[in-house]
């Protein structure tokens, strides 16, 4: 929706196309257009979609007050609701996004038993409370207070998702893990629908 990209820059300025190059090799579009044109079969064709890629700021926002404190992130925020507005249709926010990512493959020293995966499992879904909440700061401490031991990449476009939208509460509908066999790598993802 080149209009909806338009409006956004006019509201957050050039500073949205600093790393347009990482588009290129980005991939997790890739799967919301699938899931997209399922959903909505023939139709999706014509479905204007915006892919916006959120880059880390957990570094920089640990001990600032969260990322709401960095200009970039309050910026950003403000104009994507702004321009959510502005454009008159309905909007629907998408946060492509994986949680953790834990085994030796991410350079955890133990191999992935059955226990640690139900130990991650638990404390993806006790973070997990604070998206249903749509809590983004919460969410966002969840993750920081323990340097993120679990690698959750999904942070950024998380956190975005829950400060820009308007719903007061999330139900999370499905959390999985795709653990390789071998034990050296795990991935979890959750979906959560809000209202």
């Amino acid at each position: 929706d080149r209009r909806f990209v338009d409006a956004l820059a006019r509201s957050y300025g050039e500073r949205l196309f600093e790393d347009e190059f990482a588009h290129k090799i980005e991939h997790t579009i890739e799967f919301q257009v699938v899931f997209l044109q399922h959903l909505l079969g023939p139709s999706a064709i014509r479905t204007p979609i915006v892919p916006i890629l959120c880059s880390s700021f957990l570094e920089q926002a640990k001990g600032k007050g969260g990322p709401l404190a960095l200009p970039e992130v309050k910026g950003f925020v403000a104009a994507l609701k702004d321009t959510i507005t502005s454009s008159g249709k309905r909007v629907c926010l998408i946060a492509s996004a994986d949680l953790a990512h834990v085994g030796p493959r991410f350079g955890d020293q133990q191999r992935l038993s059955p226990g640690v995966l139900s130990l991650v499992e638990s404390e993806d879904r006790e973070m997990l409370k604070h998206v249903e909440r749509v809590d983004a700061d919460a969410f966002f401490q969840a993750v920081a207070k323990e340097d993120d031991p679990r690698r959750i990449c999904g942070l950024p476009p998380m956190y975005v998702l829950l400060s820009a939208i308007a719903a007061t509460e999330g139900k999370l509908l499905r959390y999985a893990q795709a653990a390789d066999l071998d034990g050296l790598s795990c991935v979890t993802f959750a979906a959560t629908s809000f209202v």
